[in-house]
């Protein structure tokens, strides 16, 4: 997402956020939104990786929540990622994914 000020006006609206994590050839994305906001905002990195001759394996992607937690390269020692609720936020979500040709 971009500048603060953006996800606020956002956030006013209704509408859900998200933050791009990139590591390598890995990246997450932290949602704030609901499970289906998460799940469309995957079909469009899904699109856009595709134009790209890349696709979004299934085998390493997942909508998880992000009290959950989940492995991502270079996230603390043990390589796992979680959280509680962010400030601001209602519902975190988090996606992850690894871009396959």
């Amino acid at each position: 997402m971009s500048t603060a000020g953006r996800r606020a006006a956002r956030r006013r609206k209704g509408l859900p956020n998200w933050r791009f994590v990139r590591y390598a050839d890995d990246f997450a994305v932290l949602a704030d939104g609901s499970r289906q906001d998460t799940e469309a905002v995957r079909e469009q990195i899904a699109g856009v990786l595709a134009t790209l001759g890349l696709r979004l394996p299934e085998s390493k992607t997942r909508v998880v929540h992000l009290t959950e937690g989940f492995p991502f390269p270079g996230s603390a020692s043990s390589g796992a990622v979680s959280g509680e609720r962010a400030s601001g936020t209602s519902a975190p979500s988090s996606m992850t994914g690894r871009s396959g040709r």
